[in-house]
């Protein structure tokens, strides 16, 4: 194999791998978040009807203020205030998220009357209590 030919198929490999890692990358999405099956959570346009200040700790416990709200489009502020990585999912809404530590991230979500569980999904976190709930109205 000649010189260029080879230096023609490292190029052409190179860009393979250099795609395929760009497509791996966790890059923000432009649009609103999303629920399992690629379904909207929230209007992006919409100001949210409720607002939650959501804190992570690292004894494994999560607060949530107010935790008794109306239903509708829910903005989660989300502080980790803990020195570790920790998470925020709400059950049964496909949403989880992780927040380094000290981060700071914001979710909408739209629910409905019930109680919601808010939990860490980091390995054992839930397991060890890291769990809360939140009532709709």
């Amino acid at each position: 194999m000649s010189r260029a030919t080879y230096l023609t198929c490292a190029s052409i490999v190179m860009l393979v791998v250099a795609v395929a890692l760009a497509a791996c990358g966790e890059t923000p999405s432009p649009g609103p978040p999303q629920r399992s099956g690629g379904v909207p959570a929230v209007n992006p346009a919409a100001s949210p009807d409720v607002e939650v200040a959501v804190e992570l700790h690292d004894d494994f416990t999560i607060t949530a203020s107010p935790a008794r709200i109306r239903n509708g489009q829910v903005r989660f502020t989300v502080t980790n205030e803990g020195a570790n990585t920790h998470g925020f999912s709400v059950e049964g809404q496909g949403l989880e998220q992780f927040v380094a530590p000290g981060g700071t991230l914001t979710r909408d979500v739209r629910l409905t009357p019930a109680t919601w569980v808010l939990y860490c999904p980091v390995a054992d976190h839930r397991d060890l209590g890291m769990q809360t709930e939140i009532v709709v109205e």
